[in-house]
């Protein structure tokens, strides 16, 4: 008789497949891949309740109501699996509930994979211990808690519950990270599997990164933004506005909306900004404070400013007094102030025209990377472009968002998308 660890390394199947629920409970670190060390059993004990194959380095013990023919062949009902190595429990699986006839058959002669595919096919649940895991849950509607250690976690195919808990752990797919949507919430986080054969739809508790075929993802450094306010949430689309003139991308907003969430402050925002690539692709070394201060009061203003705004902020910058990143804050700061009757129905009249242009920016922003979550920069680039201050650039910007979406759908040709839900309202919802 070989041990039970034999087959978690790798039979035809089972006759009938089954959908119970396997309970997994493991004692010692733990993988599906080399449960126990190689080794041969030295002795095999049979009874009614009991079959026990002890090797060199424990035991492996299988509970049930067993009877048997004159060549041992078992027969009954197979009910739970434990290991034992050097003296202490390793990990049981329990309510196994098979055919025990078809079980051993397979596990002698079969396909040692096939068999473990269909004990585990229903919604199981898995406890790892309180060491470092690799827990896989084949496919099914799985719950999986890794405990401490440093885990990984492999849901298959199925909408499981992946629970990291302490420690370092990471949720394994199977496809690329192109085919995949990743939802943040305040109360979940969510990753499904856009392919139809693919790895479901899993909610994520405890977990710090997502492994693809394609490469590694650090959730560590995303997800901040869903605690943060709609206020503070704009204000980083409005500094991609000012800066780049496009919606954001959503890698990017929920990278930095984190680092708001862990402490950096907006100021402290705008100044990194300042060393980004993409800013010195838009202001190469050389370009002028008047340049400069006339791209940012078009991008979020949609207009050329008053002359004499415009030569006090630009003799500003030239002295020293206001950095460039000082600048833009104080733009958009302006853009949104109170309004100010005092001053004439002229100039209110204005505030009113650039707040609704730069809430209306925002918005097609939004809509780009927190609610569709996507992060193609041309994209981003090239709807923002359609938005002309009217109500026919809006509509226009949101076409063409809705048709960007549509193809990063794709699960082969897509992208990665990372959407963020409940702390903006869509504007667009239903248009």
């Amino acid at each position: 008789m070989c041990a039970l660890s034999a087959w978690l390394t790798g039979c035809c199947g089972l006759k009938e497949r089954r959908l119970d629920l396997v309970e997994v409970r493991a004692f010692q670190s733990f993988g599906f891949s080399s449960v126990v060390p190689d080794s041969d059993v030295i002795e095999t004990s049979f009874s009614p309740t009991q079959i026990t194959s002890t090797s060199d380095i424990g035991s492996g013990i299988y509970r049930g109501n067993f009877t048997y023919d004159e060549s041992n062949a078992v027969f009954g009902q197979l009910e739970s699996y434990s290991q034992t190595i050097n003296g202490q429990l390793a990990y049981e699986f329990l309510n196994i509930n098979l055919d025990a006839y078809e079980f051993f058959q397979a596990l002698q002669f079969g396909s040692h994979e096939a068999l473990v595919s269909d004990v585990f096919m229903g919604p199981d649940t898995f406890y790892g211990s309180t060491q470092s895991d690799i827990l896989n849950g084949y496919s099914g509607d799985d719950s999986i808690f890794g405990n401490n250690g440093n885990d990984i976690i492999i849901g298959g195919s199925g909408d499981d519950t992946i629970s990291g808990g302490a420690g370092y752990d990471v949720a394994g797919y199977f496809g690329n990270q192109s085919s995949h949507t990743l939802t943040l919430s305040s109360g979940s986080t969510t990753i499904s599997d856009r392919r139809v054969d693919g790895d479901g739809t899993d909610t994520l508790i405890d977990i710090e990164a997502l492994n693809f075929n394609s490469g590694s993802f650090d959730l560590t450094q995303f997800g901040g933004t869903t605690g943060l306010s709609a206020e503070n949430f704009e204000s980083f689309i409005e500094l991609y506005i000012a800066y780049f003139n496009r919606a954001p991308d959503a890698i990017g907003l929920n990278f930095w909306g984190t680092a708001f969430a862990n402490g950096t402050t907006l100021e402290e925002m705008a100044t990194l900004f300042i060393d980004q690539d993409e800013t010195l692709a838009a202001y190469p070394p050389g370009t002028s404070n008047s340049v400069f201060a006339e791209t940012v009061y078009n991008n979020v203003l949609g207009r050329t400013p008053d002359q004499t705004g415009f030569d006090f902020w630009v003799d500003q910058l030239d002295s020293g007094s206001v950095s460039r990143d000082q600048f833009i804050l104080n733009v958009l700061q302006g853009a949104k102030s109170d309004l100010k009757p005092e001053l004439g129905q002229d100039f209110v009249d204005q505030q009113l025209a650039d707040q609704e242009f730069l809430t209306n920016k925002t918005d097609i922003g939004a809509y780009f990377a927190v609610h569709k979550g996507m992060s193609d920069v041309d994209n981003a680039s090239s709807a923002m472009a359609l938005f002309d201050g009217t109500d026919v650039g809006i509509d226009a910007a949101v076409a063409a968002i809705d048709g960007h979406y549509a193809d990063a759908l794709d699960p082969a040709n897509g992208e990665f998308l990372m959407q963020v839900v409940g702390v903006l309202d869509d504007p667009f919802a239903g248009v």
